[in-house]
């Protein structure tokens, strides 16, 4: 039923957004993601309707749901919505046991929907937040069970953020010919750190 209530926002939300109503279908489609994210989040943790991958699969699908509707709508809201969505899946899906393969190749699905919407928007805050959210779960993945023998396995992807970020970070610049911002310039300094 939650399901339901949170895809009926979404169709109500997205209605609302084309007329005068825009902030209030702004505020029925947030919801109706946020709903949607929980409902999944019960339906895993608390009753045992879904595995965890499909848990998983589903919560990415709400992710790229809220991407797509951003782009479309034009809205950085959504957009964040869905990020923050996406960058809490990993940790409320979480089993206690890290397969850093697995989270780092989700980070970097998840990076690279970003870097897609990164040249359709030049969204400064979702670029910044994404680079500092994944080096925050990568970073706290690394503190709970990092032992030298995985250094292969893990340092492809700490590279692949690095160009992914370095990228993401000049790409609408590149394509459209605008000058780089200082926001820009200290998540470049970011990211190399």
């Amino acid at each position: 039923l939650s399901i339901l209530a949170g895809l009926a926002m979404i169709g109500a939300g997205t209605r609302l957004l084309k007329g005068a109503y825009h902030l209030l279908g702004q505020g029925l489609l947030g919801g109706g993601l946020a709903v949607l994210y929980f409902s999944i989040f019960a339906a895993f943790n608390y009753y045992g309707f879904l595995s965890q991958y499909s848990a998983f699969a589903l919560m990415g699908l709400v992710t790229v749901a809220a991407g797509l509707l951003a782009i479309r709508f034009d809205s950085l809201l959504i957009a964040l919505l869905g990020l923050i969505g996406g960058y809490a899946t990993p940790v409320m899906l979480s089993t206690g046991v890290i397969d850093f393969v697995g989270l780092y190749s989700y980070l970097l699905l998840l990076g690279c929907g970003v870097f897609a919407t990164a040249a359709y928007r030049n969204w400064h805050l979702l670029n910044s937040l994404s680079l500092m959210l994944t080096y925050v779960l990568a970073s706290a993945a690394l503190m709970q069970g990092y032992e030298t023998h995985l250094f292969w396995r893990i340092m492809p992807f700490l590279v692949a953020f690095f160009i992914l970020f370095s990228t993401m970070t000049f790409l609408h610049n590149l394509v459209h010919a605008q000058a780089s911002t200082l926001i820009e310039v200290l998540s470049l300094f970011a990211n190399a750190g």
